[in-house]
């Protein structure tokens, strides 16, 4: 009831019980794709999507020498010669007759690296996905922001908290450091340390007002009670009266 007051929302991601289970058993930390985030997806998927959909529709049955000869007309004339939706080219304009457009190391023992310069600006940072790196950006932040951001790492250990934590800190990295910090400061006394909490907070403006002060229950043998006087204003009349 305090959050939804406050306009702070929950965390909108929730795990099966089982999966939970599963990650534990295997030791591997959950992290799912945002909602309504195509983008943020493997390209993949989507270009064997493309091919069958449009190189290899309505071709069943056909043998493989007339399929392979179709797909090359579709290269050269279709595929080939679209606008890219990412880079705006036209593919066989940037990559034809085995022309190498770029070199990439190995890094471990995994087979592809990624090169930064070929990222578009507001991602080249998201591909950091140490947690140290996103710690120390929050400390940049300050103390509130570094805290919040730990806290938020430790909340769960299945769940991933990557992608919170690195919308959390890009998105106060867009404000005043004062503003940061406060933000923070209020999810953190109202328990909601979520990237839409600290959004809906700054939206408001509620960063910029002061938080409640906790009331403190007076203790019942306390030397002065409010409501009655010391005995030493009492006068010798009064006691006398309370005496019969």
């Amino acid at each position: 009831m305090i959050r939804a007051a406050f306009g702070i929302a929950e965390p909108g991601c929730a795990l099966n019980r089982n999966y939970r289970e599963l990650a534990r058993h295997y030791g591997f930390k959950v992290d799912p794709t945002p909602p309504a985030a195509p983008k943020k997806k493997g390209k993949v998927e989507s270009c064997v999507k493309y091919v069958k959909n449009n190189a290899l529709r309505g071709r069943d049955g056909e043998s493989i020498d007339d399929v392979n000869a179709a797909l090359e007309r579709w290269v050269l004339e279709i595929a080939g010669t679209r606008v890219h939706g990412t880079t705006s080219k036209q593919p066989l304009s940037v990559y034809f007759e085995d022309e190498r457009q770029a070199t990439h190391r190995r890094e471990g023992k995994t087979p592809w690296s990624t090169d930064e310069a070929h990222l578009p600006e507001m991602r080249a940072a998201l591909r950091h996905r140490s947690r140290g790196y996103w710690e120390e950006r929050a400390d940049r932040l300050g103390e509130e922001v570094g805290q919040l951001v730990r806290d938020l790492f430790d909340s769960d250990d299945v769940l991933s908290q990557l992608r919170q934590v690195q919308a959390i800190v890009t998105h106060l990295e867009k404000f005043p450091v004062e503003r940061a910090r406060a933000a923070c400061r209020r999810a953190n006394h109202y328990g909601s340390a979520s990237y839409q909490a600290i959004k809906n907070i700054l939206v408001k403006a509620l960063d910029r007002e002061p938080l409640p002060t906790p009331m403190i229950q007076q203790a019942l043998w306390a030397d002065e009670p409010r409501f009655a006087r010391s005995a030493s204003t009492w006068t010798r009349s009064e006691v006398n009266h309370e005496r019969h």
